[in-house]
This record gives C-alpha cells, sequence and structure tokens, in this order.
C-alpha cells in the first residue's frame, strides 16, 4: 500500500494534518502555505483519496489502523520530531487514536469539528473504495488519554452546513445538541485546553475560516515552542479576531 505525503517549511515542530472522511490535502490549500511559514509542516491522503492509490484489495478499516498507517508513513518520509497533531471531523478520530497508540511522538492537538467517540452514527461510512468501521474506530480513540498535553478545539457556529451558506446535512435539532456537547467536551481531554466557537463556519472551518484555523496553530506552536500555557481565549494576536465565547 502507498500513500501520498508532501511536507514543506522548517521549525522544532512538525505539523502533520489530517483531513476529514473522503476528503483530500486541496481541502487545506488556504492554510498549508501558513502553517509552513511558522514551523515544518505534513499532509497525506489516506489510500483511494487524493494522490494515494486506492488499496487493493478493498478493506474495512479503523481510525486505529489509519493511524498505524500514518505512523509507518511518517518513518518512511523520516519525519521526526515532536508532532502537532491536526484533525478534521473523521480525521480527528484518526488523530485520537494516533495519540492513543503514540503519544511519546506528540507535543499538541487541534481538533477541528472533530468526530468524537461513539457519536450517534452508523456504524460504517464508506471512503476510497474502503469500509470504515466507526463503532471499531471509536473504541480506539476513546482510549487517549492527552494529560497536560496542549489541545485546541474548534467548534464550527454553524455544524449542520457543508460550506458556509451551503447545503444543509440535515442533522435533526437533537443531533446538533449532542454534536455541539461533544466539542465542547472535547476541551476536557486535557488540562492544557483552549476552545473555541469559531463564527461565521460550517463544519469544515479550514475552507470557511481559514484565518481561524492558522491562528489555532500558530498558538500551539507557540504555547508548545515556549513550553506556556495555552489562554483560553488569546486568537487575537497570532493573526483572527478573538472567535471563543
Amino acid at each position: 500500500m502507498r500513500q501520498w505525503i508532501a511536507c514543506a517549511g522548517h521549525g522544532p515542530v512538525t505539523v502533520v494534518v489530517i483531513a476529514g472522511l473522503h476528503a483530500d490535502h486541496t481541502m487545506w490549500s488556504l492554510v498549508l502555505d501558513q502553517f509552513a511559514r511558522t514551523t515544518r509542516t505534513c499532509i497525506y491522503d489516506r489510500p483511494g483519496l487524493g494522490s494515494s492509490p486506492p488499496r487493493s484489495p478493498h478493506a474495512t478499516v479503523s481510525a486505529a489502523q489509519h493511524a498505524d498507517e500514518l505512523e509507518a508513513l511518517l518513518d518512511v518520509a523520516h519525519v521526526t520530531g515532536p508532532l502537532i497533531v491536526v484533525g478534521h471531523s473523521y480525521g480527528g478520530l484518526v488523530a485520537r487514536s494516533f495519540v492513543a497508540r503514540y503519544r511519546a511522538r506528540v507535543a499538541g492537538l487541534v481538533l477541528v469539528e472533530g468526530v468524537a467517540p461513539h457519536d450517534n452514527t452508523s456504524q460504517f461510512w464508506s471512503e476510497g473504495g474502503d469500509r470504515v468501521d466507526i463503532w471499531r474506530s471509536s473504541t480506539t480513540a476513546a482510549r487517549m488519554r492527552l494529560g497536560s498535553i496542549p489541545l485546541v478545539v474548534l467548534a464550527a457556529e454553524d455544524p449542520n452546513r457543508s460550506y458556509w451558506g451551503g447545503a444543509s446535512y440535515g442533522e435533526t435539532p437533537q443531533d446538533l445538541a449532542d454534536w455541539r456537547a461533544h466539542q465542547r467536551a472535547a476541551a476536557f481531554l486535557s488540562t492544557q485546553s483552549t476552545f473555541l466557537i469559531v463564527r461565521h463556519s460550517a463544519h469544515v472551518i479550514e475552507v470557511d475560516r481559514p484565518d481561524a484555523v492558522v491562528a489555532s496553530v500558530r498558538l500551539l506552536v507557540h504555547a508548545v515552542t515556549s513550553r506556556l500555557r495555552l489562554p483560553k481565549c488569546a486568537l487575537g494576536r497570532y493573526g483572527a479576531q478573538p472567535l471563543c465565547r
């Protein structure tokens, strides 16, 4: 199995971006260059997405398997040093699984509208010709323990839309309430966290509000490299208007 990866920039830590379901590196085109101006940045495509060929034969996979495959890919690409892992949507489950299995490598975590373990959802999702077992993925992701590893959680103001003003995902009011509760709960995964509701943003925050995502990564890189505690709400100085409430 082969996976595409690209890295750019230099710095004491490496940002590793994990895209959401069906999404490839192009979804992050508005922020990658700005990440790389701050520190070394890597993004990859899972099998069957973007520049990565599909798995052959197709298989039933999980976030834990995707995390293991990312770890193997980072080794092959000689990506060493402390990692700041950034996961969007399903990529949040992969990010949690990665931290659960390779915690010693992780210096910080950013969850962007991340899927939480055991969200009310169907068991199987499809991606790149594979079947993703969300229930099995949740079991591994739920084992993650961050302790004091710095964490930034970005939650959309309108998570029911695929893009701001675009099509709705059709979630019920109860589903939306549960989703928002899971986003807030994610902030308690670390004793050192910042929780932000991003105004004028739908589920794909890296497209709707790239400035907020860039500011969050800059904030986390600064906290990690300077060994400073994360503030509860302080994005303004990192290139975006204050977004938390």
